[in-house]
């Protein structure tokens, strides 16, 4: 079985509080990445811990 996943973000996430994507706006562009990472794997192996949002939520949600 072959499952292909597509992430990404839109500027739409860059407007201030639209979004809770990324903990600094430089950082964005790599949410979709860190949080499918967690997905697959079920922790981060590509950043030392889990993205969390700014009220501490772990994301994606677990």
């Amino acid at each position: 079985m072959r499952l292909v996943v597509v992430a990404g973000s839109t500027a739409t996430a860059r407007i201030d509080g639209i979004s809770a994507a990324g903990a600094a706006p430089d950082l964005l562009p790599h949410t979709p990445g860190a949080d499918l990472d967690v997905v697959v794997h079920g922790e981060p192996t590509l950043a030392p811990v889990v993205p969390v949002s700014p009220t501490g939520c772990p994301t994606p949600p677990s």
